[in-house]
Formats: C-alpha cells, sequence, structure tokens
C-alpha cells in the first residue's frame, strides 16, 4: 500500500506479518528507475494521511511529474507550479472527495450484464450547501474541472471508503441483474417499472485508478491551468449572454 504523507514522502507499507518490523521504504524518484520508479505500483492500494492538501499531494508526486504527465495526461508541472501560489481568500469548499461510481448493465444483443462506467469522481464539498433555484434541488458540491488549482491547494483531500453501483434495470422486463438491498433512484412511471437503483461497495482505491485516473486526469481535463483559465472565462461569457437574452436585455459586451 502506498500511504501519501503530509510530509510529502510516500510510503511504501507492506503487508503485517510476523518479523515484519522493518521502517517503511519512502518512495523516491532519484533512485536507479528515476520517475519511473512509480511504475511499480500503479495497483497498489493507497491511502492519505488525514489532514493531506491538495498540494501536500503534489508535492508527494513532484519527483515522478514525467511519468505522471503521461499516466495523467496532464501537463503535471504546470500544475505544480500553480498549486504552489498562494491562495487568495478563504475558500467556500470544505474538502475534496474522489469517490467511486460503477454502471452495470445488461448489453442489448448479447443479453449479459456488462460494466458500462467504472470511474473515480473528484468533487470540492462546499461549507454551506446552497439551494439551486432552476433544478430545485440543493447543491452541495461542484466539480473541480474549471477551479483554479491555487483555489484548491489548501483544501484537505478525503477518498470515500464506499463507493455506489448504479444498477441499471434489465431493457426487457425490468427485471434485476443483481440480488441484495438497495435504493431505489429512478422509475418510468408509464411502464410501471423499476430503472436504476444505487448499491453500495467497497470502494477499493487503487494509485492508478483513484490518484493517476481519477484525481490528476480530472483537475487537467482541460489542459493547463491557463488552458482551464480561459475556457472557464469562456463558459461564463456564454452564460451572462444566455441570461440576458432570455431577460430580454443586451449583454454588457460581446463574447
Amino acid at each position: 500500500m502506498l500511504l501519501f504523507r503530509r510530509n510529502h514522502t510516500i510510503a511504501v507499507i507492506e503487508p503485517e506479518r510476523p518479523g515484519n518490523e522493518a521502517a517503511p521504504e519512502i518512495l523516491a524518484g532519484d533512485g536507479d528507475l528515476g520517475p519511473v520508479a512509480i511504475m511499480r505500483h500503479l495497483h497498489d492500494d493507497v491511502s492519505l494521511e488525514e489532514g493531506l492538501t491538495v498540494r501536500d499531494l503534489f508535492e508527494c508526486l513532484a519527483p515522478f511529474g514525467p511519468v505522471l504527465s503521461l499516466l495523467g495526461e496532464l501537463d503535471f508541472d504546470a500544475w505544480l507550479d500553480e498549486v504552489r501560489q498562494p491562495a487568495s481568500g478563504p475558500s467556500e469548499f470544505s474538502y475534496i472527495e474522489l469517490h467511486r461510481t460503477i454502471d452495470l448493465m445488461k448489453q442489448p444483443r448479447v443479453d449479459v450484464p456488462v460494466v458500462h462506467d467504472d470511474s473515480w469522481c473528484v468533487r470540492a464539498v462546499l461549507g454551506k450547501p446552497y439551494e439551486d433555484e432552476y433544478m430545485r434541488q440543493q447543491v452541495t458540491s461542484h466539480g473541480i474541472d474549471f477551479l483554479p488549482g491555487r483555489r484548491l491547494a489548501n483544501l484537505p483531500v478525503v477518498v470515500a471508503e464506499t463507493g455506489l453501483l448504479r444498477e441499471f434495470s434489465d431493457h426487457k422486463n425490468g427485471a434485476w441483474i443483481l440480488s441484495g438491498s438497495s435504493r431505489l433512484v429512478r422509475r418510468d412511471g408509464h411502464r410501471d417499472r423499476e430503472l436504476v437503483r444505487l448499491i453500495a461497495i467497497d470502494a477499493h482505491p487503487t494509485f492508478l485508478n483513484t490518484i493517476v485516473r481519477g484525481f490528476l486526469y480530472e483537475i487537467g481535463f482541460y489542459g493547463t491551468p491557463s488552458d482551464t483559465s480561459k475556457i472557464h472565462q469562456t463558459v461564463l461569457d456564454r452564460l451572462e449572454k444566455a441570461k440576458a437574452e432570455i431577460d430580454g436585455d443586451e449583454p454588457d459586451s460581446e463574447s
């Protein structure tokens, strides 16, 4: 298991067994293998020391930046520089949560259950939820793909131990694929058929799936911090224009 620590090191924790009292190995990127050393631990379980922040996580990963840029499809050094910048003012978010979601459904032609999607999602949890008047529901978190890294840098990172399996009922007769307790979340009122239910599962976080394909891929989804900022501003400008058109007013400026 890889333990990410607040002192910016990654400890390799071996399974407990008699006679195994040696101090944990510290994973380093300056040994014989260099940054490629991280490749030996792609499928290791991961744990984050309590209080570890986004900045701490990036500092832990810094020795392996060249490899992680390829694996996570992002400019790692650019994001490392971004989270090292001082945050401007207090944050409206409490922490960053990584949680696993699996979609299970039957393939229509072969009529066998398949995993349609298995991914780790990343969200910034709000300190004070608010009511969305348009969606008519309470908003408790935001995605991080549009948020500047410096706004996230001081937030603790939490990995949810429990994930969610979203099971979609059989397309022919509405029967469920799995047995067991669950929570119904969607129903077809026209055909009186249950459509989607949620089942709690063991999340089983690993370095590749949770940290690389989850956290790093999500934060760098729109490119560098500069790219992300430009796209975010474009979206905001278009929203402002759309709202002005709905209200019958002209927007302040052309976008």
